[in-house]
């Protein structure tokens, strides 16, 4: 399994340095347009992060609530991945994927930084999203890749055994999914406690 993985890799390595490229772009689009917001924009989210930190600070985590929308919100990013990857449209669809999740990440710590100062600010974010993005965004970028290849076989009839390369599609969607619920269990367990103790610090 992990040498078919290497050999995975090694053979589109092209396409994954174009979506860690992709990725980075949108994640400096974040932080340029944090750092250039207007004082209005800025004041708005300072306010909500203070609010985010005070109602955490008051309230107890709701942790079942937590992991219910944050799985949610990780499968339906990885099944809205198949479908485009499954497209005609997926290199278009592909690209504003990679830059909507870098830049959504970059705004985030971004903003956490500003409000936070750098140290708290990285503290605070990576918390919140890089612990779980250590997870997700491979698996993400890898859903992409070899569900596009598998379309590409499909459309192309290019199969040496039909039956078996559905059968790995089929597992493979079913591992990038246990992928995505082990990054929202990071984010919820870990992460969370892990923001917790540093505001409580």
């Amino acid at each position: 399994m992990i040498s078919k993985i290497k050999t995975h890799i090694i053979e589109n390595i092209r396409v994954y340095l174009v979506l860690s490229i992709l990725f980075i772009i949108g994640l400096s689009v974040g932080i340029f347009f944090v750092n250039n917001s207007n004082d209005v924009q800025k004041l708005e989210i300072s306010n909500y992060i203070n609010d985010f930190m005070n109602k955490v600070k008051e309230q107890k985590i709701n942790y079942f609530l937590l992991l219910k929308n944050s799985a949610k919100k990780n499968l339906k990013l990885l099944l809205i991945t198949i479908f485009v990857s499954m497209s005609a449209f997926s290199t278009i669809g592909n690209v504003a994927i990679c830059l909507y999740k870098g830049f959504s990440t970059g705004y985030t710590l971004s903003s956490m930084i500003q409000v936070l100062g750098v140290l708290k600010g990285i503290g605070f974010g990576g918390s919140l999203i890089l612990l779980s993005h250590i997870i997700l965004i491979p698996t993400l970028f890898y859903t992409m890749v070899s569900t596009n290849v598998f379309y590409k076989k499909l459309i192309m009839q290019d199969f040496n055994n039909k039956k078996v390369e559905i059968i790995q599609f089929v597992f493979l969607v079913l591992i990038s999914s246990g992928l995505m619920f082990l990054a929202s269990l990071v984010e919820t367990f870990v992460g969370s406690n892990l923001f917790l103790s540093l505001i409580n610090i």
